[in-house]
């Protein structure tokens, strides 16, 4: 969805301004050459295509010179090049472009289903308190289902988050398959109507894998109305494919597709084979070796430990000084059912901090196998029963969620979670119920009777704990 601009010039300058950010961000080579004290730059743009003015790129340069990113004055340079006129251009773009992409995410959020639609909110504030950094903010909105059109993944990246088998095999798209995959569209579609729109194709495979994985995003949206976003880490491996899906945003431009970028042949690779305009709407995320990122510390990642480190510390050299590096726990977005077409098997998922108990950063909540669309709707319809809680009952037993680190405050208390701090105060009995459900042994409907024993009236009781449950903090079965 193209932010709005005022001339076709603007939108290929935007472009090439991208194009050269990552280089700066993801080529070890071209940062060098950047600090070259007799450096043509007018040579070193035309050698990758970019053209852009001088003028452009007067506050690009001084930054693009340091060594690194850290200090009062790398983070002056990188406000100057903000504030230039093409920076200024190309920050307003890419936050209406990403506003209007998190609208159309929200505006399909709701399912039509109470019961699942709190859960489904509830688990958005949990994640946002517990697992995300606090930059993603209420950017958040989880898809719905995330289908997996193989088993197993031939990239086996050694950072991933989710650890994937190799691959074995794909959901052909036979008759029988396709009236299968059909048909579990309309299920989800009599279910939850257009919350169905916001899915995914994918989740810890590769795309590409499935050669008929694009048949399957046409049905998607002949039945749904939306294409599904894409992030492919094997975009030169056949161009037309590549192609073709980049096309099928045309149809639907309320998100972005994605290239996954692992090796630096690979960026440049990608940067040949594409112009500057062909990929202004496609995100290349720089996981290979000398680009600027962070590392989810979770599934495969922390199972390799030496070269996770060089990772992070590299970025870390790279921050501004006086902040520190917190990576997530997750790479988990979905809230909602992970569904593998080829195994039959369908789980209720949401996010979490990568744990023993929970080590690909996500928890299941309900698992179970589907044959046809009858069993497929059979789970789902179960699944919400058993796990989706509209709202607290008198007899539920309460406490906070594991990871809050509970404190003491004047008139209340606090809860500290992995990024965030929620404080509750302002209430004389605020210091009373965070004692209570610290404990975790009393039930509703005790903590209820207890501050009203000291004097708060029981409908505001009961109206604080029904807020601190949707809103994620207390400990959930």
């Amino acid at each position: 969805m193209t932010a709005p601009t005022t001339s076709e010039r603007e939108l290929r300058d935007l472009a090439h301004f991208k194009r050269l950010l990552e280089l700066w961000e993801g080529d070890t080579e071209f940062r060098e050459r950047c600090r070259e004290p007799a450096l043509d730059r007018r040579a070193l743009l035309a050698r990758h295509g970019l053209d852009l003015a001088d003028a452009e790129l007067e506050a690009f340069w001084p930054l693009a010179a340091l060594e690194n990113r850290t200090g009062p004055e790398a983070q002056r340079l990188v406000a100057a090049m903000n504030e230039s006129p093409l920076g200024r251009r190309w920050v307003e773009w890419q936050a209406a472009t990403e506003a209007a992409h998190t609208a159309a995410a929200r505006a399909r959020f709701a399912t039509g289903n109470p019961r699942f639609d709190a859960w489904r909110a509830r688990q958005r504030a949990r994640t946002l308190s517990e697992a995300y950094v606090p930059a993603i903010g209420e950017d958040y909105w989880p898809p719905l289902f995330a289908f997996e059109l193989s088993s197993g993944c031939s990239k086996q990246c050694w950072f991933c988050a989710f650890s994937p088998e190799k691959l074995t095999r794909n959901f052909d798209y036979t008759p029988e398959n396709r009236a299968l995959w059909r048909d579990v569209l309309r299920v989800g579609q009599a279910l939850f109507g257009n919350a169905c729109q916001y899915s995914g194709l994918y989740h810890a495979t590769e795309p590409s894998d499935n050669p008929d994985y694009l048949e399957f995003v046409t049905d998607f949206h002949a039945i749904l109305g939306a294409v599904p976003q894409t992030t492919t880490a094997d975009p030169l491996k056949n161009l037309d494919w590549t192609r073709r899906m980049l096309a099928l945003r045309d149809l639907d431009p309320t998100t972005a597709d994605r290239f996954s970028i692992l090796t630096p042949k690979a960026l440049r690779g990608v940067h040949a084979a594409f112009t500057p305009e062909a990929l202004r709407e496609v995100s290349l995320v720089l996981h290979n070796k000398g680009s600027i990122g962070v590392k989810n510390e979770c599934g495969r990642a922390i199972e390799n430990d030496a070269l996770l480190g060089r990772s992070q510390d590299m970025t870390r050299d790279m921050l501004p000084e006086g902040k520190q590096l917190t990576p997530q726990l997750t790479l988990e977005c979905l809230v909602g059912y992970l569904v593998n077409m080829v195994d039959h098997t369908i789980k209720l998922i949401s996010p979490c901090n990568e744990s023993a108990q929970w080590p690909k950063g996500y928890i299941v909540h309900a698992e179970g196998r589907f044959t046809d669309a009858a069993s497929f709707r059979a789970f789902v319809e179960d699944s919400i029963g058993r796990c989706a809680r509209e709202k607290l009952g008198a007899a539920d037993r309460l406490g906070f969620r594991r990871d809050l680190v509970f404190e003491k405050l004047d008139g209340g208390f606090g809860l500290v979670a992995r990024y965030k701090r929620h404080k509750m105060r302002g209430n004389p009995h605020f210091g009373t119920l965070g004692e209570l459900l610290r404990t975790g042994t009393y039930t509703a409907g005790e903590v209820v009777q207890r501050l009203t024993d000291e004097g708060m009236p029981a409908p505001q009781a009961a109206s604080w704990l029904e807020k601190l449950y949707q809103r994620g903090l207390l400990a959930e079965s």
